[in-house]
């Protein structure tokens, strides 16, 4: 009896100290697991720190690094006519002020020459300067879901005051949607599953592959261009190629953005307001 007490007390023991054992590898995993994330957060924080004072990514296009041409996605919003002479892409971001003054010259010489000219919209949001970049655009694309970028383009643009400073601007921009006629849960749904933050986030890609580094930047049939000098080079293009017959244009996507008045949209809103 005494030698089954002894075992007993023995396996206690044993027990015990396998308990000791397990918990103390359990803390030292734990230790481990935490060290091997601080080591993670402080390569991403070096890293991030790195990639924001080299990166030419900013509104201020002095010095641009050389700009390559390319081809613009088949699902980028678009207005104009397929088989236009000219193609304009933009590079834009809803909240930076140059890109808004833009806007009502762009819509200009899509008016002037309606037949001639398309316009490719794609999205650069300089989220290290406009912190409701990125969310404004993901909205805009959600609209175009439904068929509406260019009318949620101008009301963007229009009330650009009124939100840019919002430190959770969805509602506002889940009212532009309602006033806009959309179905607002499809919409919401769309915003909230963040659907579109990878397109965008490619458009982002394509733009630094061609030198892009401020907004608003445009290119003219892949060939980057001011804005002051498109309407001469759209002449010369109308000039040194053969009309062609006009595909159906956008008529129910008109902008809406009022065109009076002479804003110097080539200040590529240096003050990243």
């Amino acid at each position: 009896m005494e030698d089954e007490q002894q075992l007993t007390k023995r396996q206690r023991r044993l027990l015990k100290r396998e308990a000791r054992e397990k918990e103390a590898e359990s803390r030292n995993k734990k230790k481990k697991t935490r060290r091997l994330i601080n080591w993670v957060i402080f390569f991403a924080v070096i890293g991030g720190l790195i990639w924001l004072f080299t990166s030419g990514e900013g509104d201020n296009n002095d010095n641009p690094s050389p700009i390559t041409t390319g081809n613009f996605s088949e699902g980028d919003p678009a207005f104009g006519p397929d088989n236009a002479r000219v193609v304009l892409e933009e590079y834009s971001d809803f909240q930076c002020p140059a890109c808004k003054g833009a806007a009502p010259q762009i819509k200009a010489l899509l008016t002037q020459y309606p037949n001639d000219v398309r316009l490719v919209y794609n999205d650069f949001p300089l989220s290290q300067l406009h912190r409701n970049a990125q969310d404004a655009a993901e909205a805009a694309q959600c609209a175009n879901e439904q068929g509406k970028f260019w009318e949620y383009h101008d009301t963007l643009f229009d009330r650009q005051d009124d939100w840019h400073n919002e430190r959770t601007p969805g509602d506002l921009f889940f009212s532009y949607a309602e006033e806009l006629e959309l179905d607002g849960i499809v919409f919401s749904t769309c915003v909230e599953d963040r659907s579109y933050q990878s397109d965008i986030q490619n458009d982002i890609i394509e733009g630094r592959a061609r030198g892009v580094q401020g907004t608003p930047t445009i290119f003219l049939n892949g060939e980057p261009v001011s804005l002051s000098d498109i309407p001469s080079k759209i002449e010369a293009v109308i000039a040194s190629t053969p009309s062609v017959t006009p595909d159906t244009a956008n008529e129910d996507n008109v902008f809406n953005i009022e065109t009076s008045g002479n804003v110097d949209a080539d200040t590529h809103d240096l003050m990243g307001q």
